[in-house]
C-alpha cells in the first residue's frame, strides 16, 4: 500500500512565537485605532498661549501625540499622561483633552478626569463635526467617572481673615465653603494654616458617593490698624505737642503781626506828638505865629500823623483776625492737655480779651 505524502505550495508555515508576536501587533494597531478620538486635524488647534502653532509644531505634535496612544494601549498610563501634557502645551483641542483625562481617569485621579472630560466636551460642541469623535465617548466616561468620587463640604464657624484652609496641600477658594467638593476616594488631609502655621488638622476618609461634612472653628483676630505714615513699624505715631497746636500757627502770625503794627502806631504817634510840642513852643499863639523855619519838622509831624493813623486801624485788624482764627483753628474741647503740656486760651471781652492758660 502506497502512502501518499501531500506536499504544501508557498511559505514554511510560521513558529508559534512568530505568530504570538504578530498578533499583539495587530492588536496594538486596532487597539490605537479605536482607542477614542485622534488627534483632530480639523479641530483649528491652538496653543495654550492663544497663538497659532507652527506646520513644524503641528507635525511635531502630531507625531508625539501617536506615541501617547501607542503608550495607551499597552497600559502605560503614566508616560501617556506625559506625552500627552508635552502636546497639549502645543496644540490644544478636544481630542487631546480628552486623552489627558481618560489618562487621568486610568490613573485614579477621577475628580481631574471629570475636569478634563467636561472642558472636552464643552470646546466639542463649539467645534461640532470637528469633534464628534469627543462627543460620541467622553460623556459616556464622564458619566461613569461621577459615580465614582466622593465629596466634602466644609462649614466654617466664626471668622476667617488671615487663616488659609487647605486640602492635601492646596489652598481652597473660600467661595467653595458650603458647597459639596469633590474628592477621590481615599485618604485626605484638611489643615487650617494661619502665619504659614498650621493650627488645625483633619484627616479625613471618602467614600464614592458619600458627603463628609466637616465643621471648622476659626477666630482669626482682628488685623492690626495701620501705623501712620513715617511711624515706626508695627507702631502708631503718638500725637504730639507741635501736632496740636500747629493748626494755630497762623493764628500766632496774624496776631503778632496786629500787634507790632500797634506798636508802630504808637512809636509815629509819639513822633509825631514830639514833633507838634517843639513846633508849638515856636508860636505865638495856638498854632498861629508859628517859626516859618520850622515847616519842614511840621511836614515831618504830618507825616508822622498819617503813618501813625494808618498803622492803628490795620494793627487793630490784624490783632482781631489772629483772636478768630484762634478759635477757628482750636482743636476739640474733649482734646484734654496731655500732663506737662501747656494750654492757652484767649476770649473776647467788652474791654479786650482775656488770656486764660495752664502750664
Amino acid at each position: 500500500m502506497q502512502r501518499r505524502h501531500a506536499s504544501r505550495l508557498g511559505p514554511p508555515p510560521l513558529g508559534r512565537a512568530r505568530l504570538l508576536r504578530a498578533g499583539m501587533a495587530l492588536g496594538a494597531l486596532l487597539a490605537a485605532l479605536t482607542a477614542g478620538p485622534g488627534l483632530g486635524r480639523s479641530a483649528e488647534p491652538t496653543s495654550p498661549s492663544g497663538a497659532q502653532p507652527s506646520e513644524a509644531e503641528k507635525a511635531a505634535a502630531r507625531q508625539l501625540f501617536g506615541q501617547g496612544k501607542v503608550l495607551e494601549t499597552k497600559g502605560q498610563w503614566d508616560e501617556a499622561l506625559e506625552i500627552f501634557d508635552k502636546v497639549a502645551k502645543v496644540i490644544t483641542t478636544p481630542q487631546v483633552r480628552y486623552h489627558v483625562a481618560l489618562c487621568h481617569s486610568n490613573l485614579g485621579h477621577m475628580v481631574e478626569a471629570i475636569n478634563g472630560f467636561e472642558l472636552a466636551i464643552q470646546e466639542a460642541k463649539a467645534a461640532g463635526d470637528k469633534a464628534k469623535d469627543v462627543l460620541d465617548n467622553a460623556p459616556k466616561r464622564l458619566a461613569e467617572l461621577r459615580e465614582r468620587v466622593g465629596f466634602v463640604r466644609i462649614n466654617v464657624i466664626g471668622k476667617i481673615r488671615s487663616s488659609q484652609i487647605t486640602i492635601d496641600g492646596r489652598p481652597l477658594a473660600l467661595a467653595l465653603l458650603d458647597a459639596d467638593i469633590p474628592l477621590n476616594p481615599g485618604a485626605h488631609t484638611l489643615e487650617v494654616v494661619r502665619d504659614g502655621t498650621s493650627v488645625q488638622k483633619h484627616e479625613l476618609q471618602i467614600e464614592k458617593q458619600t458627603t463628609a461634612e466637616v465643621e471648622l472653628q476659626i477666630a482669626d483676630p482682628d488685623p492690626a490698624p495701620k501705623p501712620a505714615p513715617g511711624a515706626p513699624d508695627g507702631a502708631s505715631a503718638p500725637a504730639t505737642p507741635e501736632a496740636d497746636s500747629g493748626s494755630q500757627v497762623a493764628a500766632y502770625v496774624v496776631g503778632a503781626t496786629g500787634l507790632l503794627l500797634l506798636a508802630g502806631g504808637g512809636v509815629f504817634w509819639g513822633l509825631r506828638e514830639s514833633t507838634i510840642s517843639e513846633i508849638r513852643g515856636t508860636c505865638s499863639g495856638e498854632d498861629v505865629g508859628c517859626d516859618p523855619t520850622l515847616k519842614d519838622q511840621a511836614d515831618l509831624g504830618e507825616t508822622y500823623t498819617t503813618v501813625a493813623r494808618v498803622l492803628f486801624p490795620v494793627g487793630g485788624a490784624a490783632l482781631a483776625a489772629g483772636v478768630v482764627l484762634w478759635f477757628v483753628l482750636a482743636p476739640p474741647a474733649d482734646d484734654a492737655p496731655a500732663p506737662g503740656q501747656s494750654a492757652l486760651r484767649v476770649l473776647p471781652t467788652p474791654s479786650g480779651v482775656l488770656v486764660l492758660g495752664s502750664f
